[in-house]
């Protein structure tokens, strides 16, 4: 399963509040051999650092072979919908492809450090793109396509406003302007576009 693969699933849904144990199913059927288990850290300040995913193989009981257990680390500073959109963003980042996995603990200093220059000023290397890239890809599941279809005469006509959206979505409200814009649309198409 890619990131795109759970882009379409969730793409024709109308009703809002995608539930994160929904996503969390269908990663876990397109990438059955692992466990997937969810932490939440209060040592840091959401700023820079919302969440990470740890990955390691591990033997469990009477196992004779290891299997694949994704840690998802996520920051509990952080008020529900970016805990949301966090949860998501790191769910597919498990579909990510080995070149774009962060392999060691320096690496993953080494990517939150550059993570916290605005990227106005910052180089912008594959893990860093694959770390915006999934945070839009996390909206998209988040924000269905049908679902913002639905929602888009109101929120022109002005009787729904962005944060009425925000709330239903589940999502932080300052994604709303731009994911109710013509260039979320051509975002969203690229997204599926995506070959990872």
């Amino acid at each position: 399963m890619t990131a795109a693969d759970l882009i379409r699933f969730f793409e024709t849904f109308t009703s809002l509040h995608i539930q994160i144990k929904d996503v969390l199913a269908e990663v876990r059927r397109g990438s059955p051999h692992q466990s997937i288990e969810f932490y939440e850290n209060n040592d840091e300040k959401a700023d820079v650092l919302r969440g990470f995913l740890v990955q390691e193989w591990v033997k469990r009981g009477w196992d004779i072979e290891e299997h694949l257990v994704s840690y998802i680390v996520y920051n509990g500073n952080m008020d529900i919908n970016w805990k949301r959109l966090v949860a998501c963003k790191e769910l597919i980042h498990i579909l990510d492809p080995e070149y774009a996995v962060t392999k060691t603990r320096e690496d993953l200093q080494s990517l939150v450090d550059r993570m916290a220059v605005p990227m106005d000023l910052q180089g912008i290397n594959g893990q860093e793109l694959g770390d915006r890239v999934a945070e839009f890809q996390a909206l998209a599941v988040l924000f269905p396509r049908a679902a913002r279809n639905a929602l888009m005469p109101k929120y022109i006509d002005k009787s729904l406003a962005a944060s009425e959206i925000a709330k239903l979505a589940g999502i932080p409200e300052r994604y709303i302007a731009y994911l109710m814009s013509e260039r979320w649309v051509e975002m969203y198409d690229q997204l599926l576009d995506d070959p990872d």
